[in-house]
């Protein structure tokens, strides 16, 4: 019997196949043939002609470099901004959340109550029943049978949105992956705890696939989420990974996960570089997205540590000069110099936008047994800092930009009542009772100098701007001294922690834009305490307490109806205006560079850096 020998290319035309196949078998016997006489023909010189073919041109390529380890990449399993901002190229949503609110990217809209694709319906619950209760914890019903509201939202999928593989996506893969985060184990591993969704999770009461495109999403009764039109999950591959236990693939990180994004991923050396090719089954394929063929990022040693322990990031900036890198990725807590970007321009395009609000919070109500004074119990002592501060100088001191900017998230600090007015501000102390009894330059009252410490961290802007801080207050009669500590211990929580403890005078940090919320912060119940407890979310820090304010919180938190929440929003703006349990002082900056030749690269304050990878072009 003949064993052809194998080819290590894979052959298609059965002739050359065929060809092959005699090359490499001999006959036992040689079988005896005629060989034909044939005349010789000179053979005759051919001149070459020239290709007029169109060489096919180059993948246009666009490298990303980050400054932070490769994440895993399935959806819940990290939130980090690298985490989000690769996932943007492989997953292209579901939903983008943005500084002008959400946006549906694979679903056809995101339902509303007052377009009928979501309710608010009564229900009768017994005892035994989970339920969210008037405080907002997802609790067991212990009382009576009653009737709470229940609102259910119906989330229908794009038809055209197919995975990498060219698998239609569909509604059952977005309640695999519910049912996967929901997995008793995974719910128990704590290294996976930080990602998942855990307040959402408890007050879901159900969640299905009406059909393959539908799913149906219902909370906890009593559960009045003013982002209901949100909660839909992100898809997982249910025909890829559904065989697994979902601990394990949630686990594992050497996977090449398949996405419906503009981007498939083709190529992952842990902790160098990721390739990503132009995905063939893009649902906005044919919009001409996305404007690039391949998408590398790059994972280098592109920062070190100085004599104090302090990151520098300075050497990624000279990677986008040199053209090594076309875009940096990086935290907004880990920004290059503004400095050293505006240096390199005009080769390096800088870009800008406020990602935190820089603040003063003042401790207006002390803890029980604290034997100092309550120096920022009257609201007009809070308006005279207000009014003593210039603000607008600060942030141009450090590279900010003014409060005055106004995300949507604190817009109290555009009142004119905080105007910078150092005449005003040394009014207002007097109307308080604070005046400079003997002539030494600082207010007293009741024979107790008005001399107060402000603690912050000690990095250089910070020790700037407490700097100026400290020198505009000694203007209006404050003597205020500045204590730097290490973060670790300003924010650590313990009631022996400066800030969950409450000790301390005033207090300079700041918020993330994405985790600024009124009511989360300056509610009375998430003043820190031993029944809160000494972890967020208690962070009332100041000791702020206003029944008004709560009850407009309540009435915010439960409107569910645009105007409704628009309303309550008004009502805890002028209540904000008027109380100021703390100060906005200006937005810190998160910036970032590109090389010139990049176009279509957006920042915004909400998003990861790629949420629009898929409009980005390299002339």
């Amino acid at each position: 019997m003949c064993t052809p020998v194998r080819s290590p290319i894979r052959l298609a035309a059965g002739v050359v196949a065929l060809t092959l196949l005699a090359a490499n078998c001999r006959p036992a016997e040689p079988i005896p043939f005629e060989t034909p006489t044939a005349t010789r023909e000179s053979t005759p010189t051919l001149t070459p002609i020239p290709s007029t073919a169109t060489p096919a041109p180059e993948p246009k390529t666009l490298t990303v470099c980050i400054v932070e380890p490769s994440p895993p990449l399935l959806p819940y399993v990290e939130n980090s901004l690298v985490a989000r901002s690769i996932r943007q190229a492989i997953y292209d949503g579901p939903i983008d959340h943005l500084r002008d609110g959400y946006h549906p990217v694979i679903l056809e809209k995101l339902p509303r109550i007052e377009d009928g694709d979501a309710e608010v319906s009564q229900v009768t619950v017994k005892a035994g029943d989970k339920i969210v209760n008037e405080g907002g914890e997802a609790v067991t019903y212990e009382g009576a049978d009653t009737t709470l509201p229940q609102i259910i939202a119906i989330f229908r999928l794009r038809p055209d949105v197919r995975w990498s593989d060219g698998e239609p996506l569909t509604a059952h893969d977005s309640v695999f992956a519910y049912h996967a985060i929901t997995d008793p184990d995974v719910l128990k591993d704590d290294n996976l705890a930080f990602g998942l969704p855990r307040d959402l999770l408890d007050r879901t009461a159900s969640y299905r696939a009406l059909d393959d495109l539908t799913v149906e999403w219902m909370g906890l009764p009593g559960y009045l989420d003013p982002e209901y039109f949100t909660r839909f999950f992100t898809p997982m591959p249910r025909h890829q990974l559904q065989s697994r236990a979902p601990l394990d693939f949630l686990r594992d990180s050497r996977d090449l996960p398949l996405g419906w994004g503009p981007f498939r991923l083709v190529a992952w050396r842990s902790g160098d570089r990721m390739t990503l090719e132009r995905n063939p089954f893009y649902f906005r394929a044919g919009e001409g997205l996305p404007k690039i063929d391949r998408l590398a990022f790059k994972f280098g040693d592109f920062w070190s540590v100085d004599a104090q322990g302090t990151a520098e990031y300075s050497a990624v900036a000279g990677a986008v000069s040199a053209g090594t890198c076309d875009i940096v990725s990086i935290d907004p807590g880990a920004s290059v110099s503004l400095n050293i970007w505006q240096a390199l321009e005009p080769e390096v395009k800088l870009y800008r936008t406020a990602s935190r609000v820089e603040h003063l919070t003042f401790n207006v109500k002390r803890p029980a047994g604290d034997p100092r004074p309550d120096f920022f119990s009257d609201r007009r002592v809070r308006a005279a800092f207000a009014h003593c501060i210039d603000r607008a100088g600060l942030s141009g001191a450090v590279s900010g930009l003014p409060a005055s900017e106004g995300l949507s998230l604190a817009p109290f600090v555009e009142a004119p009542t905080l105007d910078f007015d150092p005449g005003l501000g040394r009014d207002s102390l007097a109307q308080a009772g604070w005046s400079d009894s003997n002539g030494d330059g600082v207010v007293d009252k009741g024979g107790v100098p008005f001399e107060v410490t402000l603690i912050t961290t000690p990095a250089p802007d910070r020790q700037q701007s407490a700097g100026r801080i400290r020198d505009d207050m000694a203007a209006c009669g404050v003597r205020l001294n500045v204590e730097f500590v290490e973060p670790q211990v300003l924010f650590a929580e313990s009631p022996d922690g400066p800030l969950f403890g409450r000790r301390f005078d005033l207090a300079q940090f700041a918020w993330l834009a994405t985790d600024v919320s009124v009511c989360a912060v300056w509610r009375s119940d998430r003043i820190p305490s031993d029944e809160v407890g000494f972890v967020p979310p208690g962070q009332n820090f100041g000791g702020y307490s206003n029944p008004t304010f709560d009850s407009a919180c309540k009435a915010y938190l439960q409107g569910i109806l645009e105007v409704d929440r628009k309303q309550a929003e008004d009502d805890l703006i002028d209540l904000l205006v008027e109380d100021l349990p703390a100060l906005p002082l200006f937005w810190r900056e998160w910036h970032t560079g590109a090389r010139a030749e990049v176009i279509g690269f957006q920042l915004d304050p909400f998003a990861a850096e790629l949420w629009n990878i898929e409009e980005i072009d390299v002339q």
